[in-house]
Formats: C-alpha cells, structure tokens, sequence
C-alpha cells in the first residue's frame, strides 16, 4: 500500500467534505485554519508512517469517515466558532459593532 496516496486522497475528500457542509449550511467559506489543521493533521500522519505505516493508514481513513459522518463539524450556528471571525465574510462585517452605517 502506498501511503502517500493514501493521505493526499484522505486529504481531498476532507478539505472537498469541508467546503461542501460549509457552502451548503452556513452559504460561506470555510473557516482557513480548519483547512490548515487537516493538512498539519495528515502531515503529522505521514511523518507518523515512518513508524507504523498500518495504523497511520487506519486512522487517516478513520478520520476521514469522522468528517462524513458528522458532516464535516460544521457549528450549529455558523458563526465560526465564535471567537474569531472570518475576515472575508460579509456577515461578521455587518454584525460588527465598529461598522457604521450611512
């Protein structure tokens, strides 16, 4: 088994399952650093494949069925997880208390 292909595959479905729950529940982005955390996440994997090639393999496709199955952990309320605001989004624009109306 090359586990190479295995994580770049692993890793489109995950970022493809990603913007597809986000486009279709909240109609916007995803939020960047959950892209980013998926390819550190399947990056520490293949750095992990050096030691036990098998159970790294199991657990990128265990987390890649995690995503499908709780469609891609998108919030409730899409508000990004609240904290911090997607700075591309119209929405945390117009929900600013800075930004002012005309």
């Amino acid at each position: 088994m090359n586990t190479r292909h295995l994580f770049v595959g692993a890793f489109v479905v995950t970022v493809g399952s990603l913007f597809w729950y986000d486009w279709k529940k909240c109609h916007d982005l995803p939020w960047p650093p959950r892209l980013i955390m998926a390819g550190v996440t399947f990056g520490l994997l293949d750095v992990f494949s050096m030691f036990n090639e098998e159970l790294s393999g199991v657990i990128a496709i265990g987390l890649v069925l995690a995503v499908l199955v709780n469609k891609g952990f998108v919030p409730d309320n899409c508000s990004h997880q609240g904290c911090t605001t997607q700075p591309a989004s119209f929405k945390s624009l117009s929900n600013s208390p800075n930004v002012q109306t005309v």
